[in-house]
């Protein structure tokens, strides 16, 4: 699996305007309402999530996620913040890169190696640079398009 096949071009955005940590849960659980989960049942999941640990990578990015029982599959969403945000994350740095992921509640290994894909994305200096600098959420998609998900976590 690629992560991208987590995503679809309607849950990327780039130069998304959100000017607080709140408004930018809320812009992503709007991108991943569908027909099994509604945007207040995945902003609440996402902020009980905020609440047990911050999801703050570093370096201008998060990874906000939640385990959402209504949730048929694992999917993502991803954007890019016209302005970076206060996230309180650990090395105090705004963030304006944010990859969101919706977790069923049974699907615990997927969850550990889709992390863990996330992880070696973000930790790549030079995809971020190249995500930042997209210039739009297409070409944003196409760069995550090909990231591999490990079989193994």
């Amino acid at each position: 699996m690629n992560i991208g096949d987590l995503l679809s071009s309607e849950r990327v955005c780039y130069d998304l305007n959100a000017n607080s940590k709140k408004a930018a849960l809320e812009a992503l659980s709007k991108l991943l309402a569908d027909d099994d989960s509604s945007a207040i049942e995945i902003f609440d999941g996402l902020i009980g999530r905020e609440r047990l640990g911050n999801t703050g990578l570093g370096k201008g990015i998060a990874i906000p996620h939640a385990r959402i029982a209504s949730a048929k599959h694992l999917k993502a969403a991803l954007i890019k913040l016209a302005q970076p945000i206060d996230y309180d994350a650990a090395d105090h740095v705004p963030v304006d890169m944010l990859f969101c992921m919706l977790v069923p509640e049974e699907a615990s290994q997927e969850y550990l190696n889709v992390i863990a894909a996330i992880a070696s994305l973000f930790s790549d200096a030079e995809a971020v640079e190249h995500l930042r600098s997209a210039g739009t959420a297409e070409a944003m998609l196409n760069q995550v398009a090909s990231r591999k998900v490990s079989d193994a976590a």
